[in-house]
């Protein structure tokens, strides 16, 4: 029976470079960014719902999802926000379950849950551990991966939970403001503490 561990954080806080890592080492991650992309292609009735919510504009002329636009939409408005995660969080939930099922004879198995806490998925795990990064590191990471200014990034980054009420759950900590080797480093130890 699998011990499922979960990694979360806050935007651009290196959570996917934890991820990479850990598959690297040949761990299974289950990563719900990319379920979120798969749950969303052409011709699910999750792309479908999104387009009724939000009108045509978040489609691009080819009829994918245009990011961009979705995130211009829901980012200045709490309530359509939240309307974007009625949508979406239920679809994705059930893509990590059937995952996490086939994957259940694996010692280890590492969900990559941005949004852990706030959808409940803790619930499912038998262990977090949460990537941390300063503000200051954060904006700069998140301005360079987005090519958007501060004022944006830090727009983005108050619209999440803070990691002070993350860390009210009592999670593992990753501190990723140093280079990868430290941040390989940390992992290292926690897997040693997991065995």
């Amino acid at each position: 029976m699998a011990k499922y561990i979960g990694i979360t954080g806050g935007i651009a806080s290196g959570k996917s470079a934890v991820g990479d890592y850990l598959a690297s080492l040949g761990y299974p991650v289950i990563d719900a960014d990319l379920i979120a992309r798969e749950v969303v292609e052409p011709g699910r009735e999750t792309l479908a719902a999104l387009r009724e919510a939000f009108g045509p504009g978040i489609l691009s002329p080819a009829g994918d999802l245009d990011r961009r636009a979705l995130a211009a939409v829901i980012f200045k408005d709490d309530q359509k926000r939240a309307q974007l995660n009625q949508i979406m969080h239920p679809a994705i939930d059930r893509a990590m379950q059937k995952k996490m099922a086939a994957a259940q004879d694996q010692p280890l198995v590492f969900l990559m849950v941005p949004l852990l806490y706030e959808t409940g998925f803790q619930k499912h795990c038998d262990e977090v551990w949460l990537v941390r990064v300063s503000r200051e590191t954060q904006v700069r990471r998140l301005m360079a991966r987005d090519d958007i200014d501060a004022g944006y990034a830090d727009h983005k980054i108050k619209a999440q939970m803070t990691d002070e009420d993350r860390l009210a759950y009592g999670p593992q900590v990753i501190n990723n403001d140093g280079d990868l080797d430290a941040l390989h480093a940390q992992v290292d130890e926690l897997l040693r503490e997991v065995g």
